[in-house]
């Protein structure tokens, strides 16, 4: 799988919300401030109060919500399956997928009712992101400003459901269930004329859309960009068969002699992102700044789904080198973190022989 390190100059960030960018003489043309946040994760519908849960350590992995399971059973009811020999996997789960504004999207009730919620859901978070950066409305329209989501889909496409329930729509309901409209979507309401992209390398997929709209701002392809992610698990039922990445109890226990995998959630995250110097120029709100970024590949390994050492050791040098800073000056790392016997060892090697140059 791809790896990607992102580092985020310390000195630039600030959890609380208040921007500490102030000495406009230190700024790096390469730099990006992320401007505007939008998201939903568990219970959580603010930076904020997803900063109190990581804070506080709130366990998120909850039982598969009775209105989903409700309405999963129904969809299940099609297939013959007998609904009391079903369960349900543990996650962090949304409580509700189901509610949209289709009428403010400038939608038709059955072209929402069609429309995979992966789609529903970041097109809403996206237009949040846009209003917190201050650019709602028709601010943007016809301005260079990208899309680019990272998106990964677990083969329990929403259009398959639509034809499992034998609506009469399931070629109108096409449209709304291809990854690459996701981004174009949002393009399209708001009649943006910068790229737009959808991104698929598995679980760094968002890192790597991220990436890439860096790439784009820095080289003028576009002038601002939203870059983000969406995962929901529609139908995530327990077949007694555990993948071995995944942890008995769905919860992530990295870097601990308890490890056994990882664990599983939903959730729904866009960014706004624009030079710095534009953005202190435009006076934007600055949550953080990205310094630099870098992307690779693990190449050939044990398995193809197996990390690399070398590969994740390079990656991280690489991002410090586009970023341009000094490994001394990192005070903290967000790392992969995935919980399992092979992946964080790996990782903590990685770290060290990057550190140890």
């Amino acid at each position: 799988m791809k790896r990607k390190l992102l580092d985020i100059g310390p000195s630039k960030t600030n959890i609380s919300g208040k921007s500490l960018v102030k000495d406009k003489g230190d700024v790096s043309s390469k730099d990006i401030a992320i401007i505007g946040i939008g998201l939903k994760i568990r219970d959580a519908s603010t930076i904020g109060e997803f900063w109190r849960y990581l804070a506080d350590g709130v366990d998120c992995i909850v039982p598969f919500p009775q209105q989903r399971k409700k309405d999963a059973l129904g969809y299940l009811g099609h297939t013959g399956i007998d609904a009391g020999s079903v369960t349900f996997l543990q996650a962090a789960y949304l409580e509700a997928i189901d509610t949209f504004d289709y009428a403010f999207f400038k939608m038709s009730p059955r072209e929402a009712n069609l429309m995979d919620p992966n789609q529903r859901l970041f097109l809403e978070t996206a237009w949040t992101c846009v209003e917190d950066a201050g650019y709602g409305g028709d601010l943007l329209r016809g301005s260079r400003t990208g899309v680019f989501i990272g998106f990964s889909g677990d083969g329990e496409g929403y259009s398959r459901l639509v034809t499992l329930a034998g609506s009469a729509g399931a070629m109108q309901a096409m449209p709304g269930n291809l990854d690459a409209i996701i981004p174009s979507r949002i393009s399209y309401l708001m009649d943006l004329k910068g790229p737009s992209v959808s991104v698929n390398t598995a679980c760094s997929s968002a890192l790597a859309a991220l990436h890439w709209a860096c790439r784009s701002l820095r080289s003028g392809e576009c002038r601002q960009a939203l870059v983000g992610t969406v995962r929901l698990k529609l139908m995530p039922l327990d077949t007694g068969v555990r993948p071995e990445i995944m942890s008995a109890d769905g919860r992530t226990k990295a870097f601990d002699d308890r490890s056994d995998g990882t664990g599983a959630g939903e959730g729904v995250i866009a960014l706004m992102l624009k030079p710095l110097h534009r953005a202190l120029r435009d006076n934007d709100h600055i949550y953080a700044v990205i310094k630099g970024t870098a992307l690779n590949q693990d190449g050939n390994s044990i398995g193809i789904t197996a990390p690399n050492v070398e590969a994740q050791e390079d990656v991280i040098v690489s991002a410090w080198y586009d970023a341009g800073i000094h490994p001394d000056t990192i005070s903290f790392i967000e790392a992969h973190g995935t919980g399992t016997v092979l992946g964080d060892p790996i990782e903590v090697e990685g770290i060290t022989r990057a550190f140890r140059r």
